[in-house]
C-alpha cells in the first residue's frame, strides 16, 4: 500500500511540473532565447541575435547528397554530371575574395576549365550538415573537406575547406561560400 501511495504522489508531482514547463522563447535587441524542447531545460539565451537566422533545423539530407554529388563529379573531373542540380543563375563566394557569378553554364564551364587544370583531385569529406532556415525558407548544406589536388607536374597541394551551399525554394544550388584554411603537415612531419 505505500508503494502504490508512494508511486501515485510522485506521478501527481511530475505532472504538476510538467503542465507549469515554460515552454516560450524570447528575443530582445542584442540576445536570443531559445525555448528547449524539453520540459525540465530552460530555456538557452544565447549572447548574439544572428544576422541571418537564428531559426536553423535540421534540413533535408537529400540537399547533403545532392552537394556531395558535386564533390565527386569534380573529383572524377566532369562538373557537367549534375549540371540540372544549379540553379539557371549562380553565385560563388571563394576563399581568396573571388567573387563570380553568372548562367549555370557559364559557371560550370569556368570551374570545369579549373578542374581540367589537375591531374588529379580529391576529397576527404569531414563532415557535412543539411540544415533550413525556417524565418528564411531557405536550404543550406554545409562541407567539411580536405581537398588534394594533384597539379600535371606532380606537385600536391591540400587544403581544408569549409563550404556553405544555398538550394533555392526549386530544390537547385543557387549560391555557395567558402573558407579555406591550409592543411596541417602530417604528424611525422611534426616531429621531425
Amino acid at each position: 500500500m505505500k508503494k502504490v501511495l508512494l508511486l501515485s504522489t510522485s506521478c501527481l508531482f511530475i505532472y504538476s511540473c510538467a503542465n507549469n514547463a515554460d515552454k516560450t522563447a524570447a528575443t530582445s535587441s542584442d540576445t536570443t532565447k531559445v525555448a528547449a524542447s524539453s520540459t525540465t531545460t530552460p530555456a538557452v539565451e544565447y549572447p548574439y541575435t544572428a544576422t541571418y537566422s537564428s531559426q536553423m533545423e535540421a534540413g533535408d539530407p537529400n540537399n547533403s547528397k545532392k552537394v556531395l554529388d558535386i564533390y565527386k563529379d569534380y573529383d572524377n573531373g566532369n562538373l557537367l554530371a549534375h549540371k540540372e542540380y544549379f540553379a539557371d543563375s549562380v553565385e560563388f563566394d571563394l576563399a581568396g575574395g573571388e567573387n563570380i557569378k553568372g548562367t549555370r553554364d557559364s559557371i560550370l564551364n569556368i570551374a570545369q576549365k579549373g578542374r581540367s587544370n589537375l591531374k588529379s583531385a580529391e576529397d576527404k569529406i569531414i563532415t557535412f550538415i543539411s540544415s533550413h532556415a525556417k524565418d528564411k525558407g531557405e536550404n543550406w548544406v554545409s562541407v567539411w573537406t580536405k581537398e588534394i589536388d594533384t597539379h600535371k607536374d606532380g606537385k600536391i597541394d591540400s587544403i581544408i575547406l569549409n563550404e556553405n551551399w544555398m538550394l533555392n525554394k526549386d530544390g537547385k544550388i543557387a549560391y555557395m561560400t567558402q573558407l579555406s584554411a591550409k592543411a596541417a603537415a602530417p604528424k611525422e612531419a611534426k616531429k621531425k
